[in-house]
């Protein structure tokens, strides 16, 4: 008997033969990170938060009935997290304490930047399983906002490295095939 005897759809998933063009799945080791104001930071970088997208719903009354949900004109970009081993003269950390200070007043105003020289822009660059570069991240108008303090102990008996974290603000990103 045949599968229309039977009557048996030719696709009895709805249609859908394959789940996608590409079954692999990805690997969150696979990532290469960089700041434009940090070049040397990207090679000390261990772990990425990218930052959570959400929108709010409008609610429209019209008077007389239930209220119509409409999408809110605004998205909310929430900040990124970046953790990263601190090199031996720690001058990827004092880099991002630098860049602190020129947007924030500590003592004075002297250190303090104008605007336009605080926004960076960073991009995370996502490879497939087999190393190539497959996808960009533009992550425009970042600064960062929070640094971690660092844990100094003589107690303990393995040799391990500082690590950092710090946290960025940004205005947008985009992403890009490449």
């Amino acid at each position: 008997m045949s599968e229309s005897e039977y009557r048996m759809p030719n696709n009895p998933l709805g249609g859908v033969k394959r789940p996608s063009d590409n079954t692999n799945l990805s690997i969150p080791q696979n990532f290469q990170f960089s700041i434009k104001r940090l070049p040397t930071f990207s090679y000390f970088v261990q772990t990425i938060a990218l930052s959570e997208v959400s929108s709010s719903g409008m609610d429209v009354s019209f008077g007389i009935g239930p209220n119509l949900k409409l999408p809110s004109p605004t998205a909310i970009i929430s900040a990124f997290t970046v953790t990263f081993l601190v090199n031996e003269n720690m001058k990827n950390y004092y880099e991002i304490v630098k860049w602190m200070r020129e947007s924030t007043p500590y003592k004075d105003f002297n250190e303090i930047k104008p605007l336009k020289n605080i926004y960076e822009e960073a991009f995370i660059v996502y490879l497939t399983n087999k190393k190539v570069p497959y996808r960009r991240i533009s992550l425009q108008g970042i600064f960062p906002t929070e640094l971690s303090g660092l844990d100094f102990n003589y107690t303990d008996t393995e040799s391990k490295p500082l690590v950092a974290t710090a946290k960025f603000v940004l205005s947008e990103f985009f992403v890009e095939d490449l």
